[in-house]
């Protein structure tokens, strides 16, 4: 899916919903240039650290021009996986509309750098780098939002007239500036204003109205909320995926307006977040499947538990039924108090969640059992659901808003609890890219790094990891080529998408959206094929010499020397393109998870140069 500017606030319940529910989210970035001078003629022998304030000069220099995700949801036991995708422009430019809109943007110093030959490449892949001057969606890091409501609040600030730009000797000031302070200053002020007019050449006396400024300042704040709910955009996404703070961020308006031309739809969304959140009893009921039995390890609390018995070292308690681990929770706010942060509440809120910063972490206990008055409550009556499902229909726009909003942040409770992991293919600049321009600037070291981008993401994986473990690939292999061998074999799990949400054979690479979804696929069949093997061998089945030899042979440089496929007991006519792999069996291997083996040694693991790796997680 495409999303723009025009069609960003429908897609955008969809999009968080989606992220909710996904275990698995493959993420891809395409940057405006990926090399500099400095890069180019670098020494094969940097340490890790020098390697590192190369990427990031490059990070900080070139910009992100798109921005794809595929969100992977199992639908089943028997290795079926659903996936989304969504695929954002990125783009520099902020359109204005207002002069609070264009005070906004002055504030902010972007600049946009594109190299040469990552140009001449766009344009050899048929990719328009000038789409970002389109209908783009924008953003804001957190740093951005940080810095723009320090300038609100100094704009806010009343000015003394001592803090004056002048050199008085040099001006001949010196006697006015005394007359100033003296008179004026100290007589007349608190009961007098002064300002700057005309850039600072004038100064106006004007007598202090405190209601003028109270109303003043209100305006300046009501601008500033505006300007960020308006800019915030595909940070929005981010903080989804992160566990942060954006429900706060989201003026409702824009959802119940973008979807008023498709009736029912907000009251849709509210209801699938209810019954995301809160399952009915009937499916409390029901046992685990045969995949979920034999998935019983946390990642939350790493240990391996029965769902139901709780996370041990965190002091969570559990319950029956949730996506990841059968938990789920109450709303934590009352009904209609979104809307009043958008009406003169704090913008202190707006500003995004500095890392580290809120209840991200927290392990205190996951339920709020009581003081709650959203209209969720009622659902846990199943008598009234009917009533209630008549009544949402009947909803007042007003009353609507709130409702969304109540959704917003039971979504937002729960990404903040359970995080996805994290799918890339050669991730280390993805990384780099996405914190530089969502989150703030990048630190001076790489330890310094490692434990921000670990806050963000606590779970990563990389293909290109995981292929070179199972000796798919030697390392260099394209994303692509990975696709289509894995796709053209018809490897196990199955994966569906819904229309406009997938790209089948139709996409195109180096395009964010597209690669995304290669990500997502091969990570997923490559698990798989992993985790065949690892069962069959726990099972006394291990794999033959003549079925490492075999695979040997898939690789193209052995085809290229004329090696003989009948020496290997393949029949004459055997073509190496059209043979299944020699251990894709239709078997059952249950739920992949995050502690299975063979995932060891890649676990939170990013490929930096070649042949260099380093660990982002905890044991570092």
């Amino acid at each position: 899916m495409e999303v723009s500017s025009e069609n960003f606030w429908r897609q955008l319940p969809k999009i968080l919903l989606s992220i909710a529910k996904s275990r698995y989210i493959a993420i891809d970035v395409e940057m405006t240039g990926i090399m500099d001078k400095g890069s180019e003629n670098r020494h094969d022998n940097l340490t890790n650290q020098q390697t590192y304030e190369s990427a990031k000069n490059i990070a900080s220099k070139f910009n992100v021009f798109e921005l794809g995700i595929t969100c992977v949801e199992k639908l089943s036991a028997d290795g079926t996986y659903k996936t989304e995708t969504y695929s954002f422009t990125v783009s520099p430019y902020l359109h204005t509309e207002t002069r609070a809109d264009e005070t906004f943007v002055k504030g902010l110093d972007r600049s946009l750098s594109v190299s040469y030959n990552t140009l001449k490449f766009l344009r050899s892949e048929g990719i328009r780098l000038e789409k970002i001057f389109e209908d783009c969606v924008p953003y804001l890091s957190r740093e951005e939002a940080r810095l723009a409501t320090r300038q609100m609040e100094r704009r806010q600030e009343p000015w003394d007239a001592r803090d004056h730009g002048y050199n008085e000797h040099d001006e001949c000031l010196t006697t006015f500036s005394i007359y100033a302070h003296n008179t004026i200053v100290r007589e007349l002020v608190p009961q007098m204003g002064c300002r700057l007019w005309n850039h600072g050449t004038t100064v106006i006396i004007s007598q202090r109205d405190d209601g003028q400024e109270a109303k003043r300042r209100e305006s300046l704040e009501d601008d500033l909320n505006a300007s960020l709910s308006k800019y915030t955009g595909i940070r929005l996404i981010i903080e989804a995926l992160v566990g942060g703070k954006f429900a706060d961020l989201i003026n409702p308006d824009l959802i119940v307006e973008a979807m008023s031309g498709w009736p029912g739809e907000a009251h849709a969304f509210c209801r699938e977040v209810h019954d995301f959140i809160h399952p009915t009893s009937s499916e409390q009921s029901e046992g685990p499947s045969e995949g979920e039995v034999a998935d019983r390890y946390c990642h939350l609390c790493c240990t391996s538990h029965d769902p139901g018995t709780g996370c041990l070292s965190t002091g969570r308690p559990g319950t029956d039924s949730s996506p990841l681990h059968n938990v789920r929770s109450q709303t934590t706010d009352t009904q209609g108090a979104h809307s009043a942060s958008h009406s003169g509440g704090s913008s202190s809120s707006l500003e995004g969640v500095a890392d580290g910063e809120g209840e991200k972490g927290d392990t205190g206990t996951r339920h709020i059992m009581a003081g709650t008055s959203s209209w969720y409550d009622s659902w846990y009556e199943p008598t009234f659901r009917d009533d209630l499902c008549q009544d949402l229909e009947e909803l007042s726009t007003e009353t609507l808003k709130n409702e969304v909003a109540d959704a917003l942040k039971e979504l937002e409770d729960f990404v903040r609890r359970y995080e996805p992991i994290i799918i890339g293919h050669n991730q280390f600049m993805d990384l780099l890219f996405l914190y530089n321009t969502f989150i703030d600037d990048l630190p001076d070291t790489l330890d310094e790094f490692r434990v921000k981008i670990h806050k963000l993401f606590p779970f990563i994986i990389d293909t290109k990891l995981l292929a070179i473990n199972d000796d798919t690939i030697e390392g260099e292999d394209p994303l692509m080529d990975l696709y289509n061998r894995f796709d053209g074999n018809r490897t196990q799990p199955s994966i569906h998408w819904d229309a406009a949400y997938g790209y089948g054979r139709r996409g195109t690479a180096h395009q964010a959206g597209f690669d995304s979804h290669m990500t997502a696929a091969v990570f997923l069949r490559i698990a798989y094929k992993l985790a065949r093997e690892e069962l069959a061998r726990l099972e006394g089945r291990g794999v033959s010499y003549e079925s490492k030899v075999k695979r040997l042979y898939d690789r193209e440089w052995l085809s290229a020397v004329g090696y003989d496929s009948q020496f290997l007991g393949y029949p004459q006519d055997f073509h190496v393109n059209t043979r299944r792999d020699y251990n894709a069996r239709e078997e059952h291997v249950g739920r992949l998870s995050w502690r299975m083996k063979i995932f060891d040694g890649i676990r939170n693991r990013v490929r930096i140069a070649p042949r260099k790796t380093i660990h982002v997680g905890r044991d570092y």
